[in-house]
């Protein structure tokens, strides 16, 4: 498949973009003019509207109505997991690449991600790394996840989960009808696990080089059901090697009944883990909306998670932010003084 920067006729496009969206009215013109400005132009949008009440759809529809290569698909609340499975059975194109309606894919994403995939052909699914942007679009930091070589690919798959910038993916259509898609038993967390069940058979890497801005904020998915979703991974993890050692999944009610049976003090502590995860996102989501109670919050997680925090920090590399905001801050209150 050649691909062009040239405009494409619209029945035939290289990348099939799925935008699932509820309720976001606030930046869903902004991300749906991100693909639009794609040097790449052989694209089709499909903007999965999840039942949302506010004037989502109406955005959407307004940005279809001049340009024929974005389709508004309207749906009942069906689930994010549905609504991306909606998105791959509609798409034209042998690539879908993920996107979200609050974020902003940088102008040669789906260029260079599908110039990397014609170069290597056992590659599946291909992520990037991003900007961090808070809720005004100004960056707070950057987020580099994923194995960028063959050698971080194996040594991943082996080891954890396969984790990548959910909105900068683009997978091979085929491979994800042959797995059946994504699975709502595990929403939320369905990107995670759906990323690791390609890796099984297939090879996952990442473009080493930022091409979207990423929006934290309190609202979204990841912030907001952080408990859900880490249940849901550690289930799936678990589902994971059963599968590679050739044993049936544990199903949610096997899962849980298991999950009663642990010590009540390891459950305990696991739990504290992951409240301190939660805390240091709704920290991070304040700090980059500029609220100084956003270092509150990032202390109290450093406190249940120490680990995990230093750990984020480091590797999303938002520590020169965040003593650059604080510095700001502190200067702020001495001029009060």
């Amino acid at each position: 498949m050649m691909m062009s920067t040239a405009s494409s006729p619209v029945g035939e496009p290289e990348v099939t973009v799925i935008m699932p969206v509820h309720n976001g009215a606030a930046f869903i013109e902004e991300a749906i003019r991100s693909i639009q400005s794609q040097t790449l132009k052989a694209w089709e949008l499909i903007v999965l509207d999840d039942g949302s009440t506010d004037n989502s759809p109406l955005l959407a529809d307004r940005l279809a109505a001049v340009d024929n290569r974005i389709r508004v698909v309207r749906l009942p609340r069906v689930g994010l997991a549905a609504a991306l499975n909606r998105g791959i059975d509609e798409a034209r194109a042998p690539w879908v690449a993920r996107m979200d309606a609050d974020d902003v894919s940088l102008p040669e994403r789906l260029e260079r991600q599908l110039a990397f995939l014609q170069v290597h052909p056992d590659v599946a699914a291909v992520g990037a790394f991003g900007w961090m942007i808070g809720e005004t679009g100004k960056v707070v930091g950057i987020s580099r996840v994923g194995p960028t070589s063959y050698e971080q690919f194996r040594v991943l798959r082996e080891r954890s989960l396969v984790y990548l910038l959910t909105p900068s993916v683009v997978f091979s259509r085929e491979v994800a009808l042959k797995l059946g898609k994504f699975q709502d038993t595990y929403s939320p967390g369905e990107d995670v696990e759906f990323w690791t069940r390609i890796a099984d058979d297939h090879t996952v890497l990442v473009v080493p080089d930022v091409l979207l801005r990423y929006r934290i904020h309190a609202r979204s998915q990841s912030t907001e059901h952080i408990m859900a979703i880490n249940q849901n991974l550690k289930r799936a993890w678990a589902n994971t090697q059963r599968r590679r050692a050739g044993e049936p999944d544990c199903s949610e009610d096997e899962w849980f009944v298991t999950e009663r049976i642990r010590p009540l003090y390891r459950r305990a502590r696991e739990r504290s883990q992951w409240r301190g995860q939660a805390w240091y996102r709704r920290g991070a989501s304040q700090l980059a909306a500029g609220q100084v109670k956003g270092f509150v919050l990032l202390a109290a997680a450093s406190v249940l998670a120490p680990k995990l925090v230093l750990k984020r920090l480091s590797k999303q590399e938002v520590v020169p932010v965040l003593h650059r905001k604080f510095r700001e801050h502190l200067r702020t209150w001495q001029g009060g003084w």
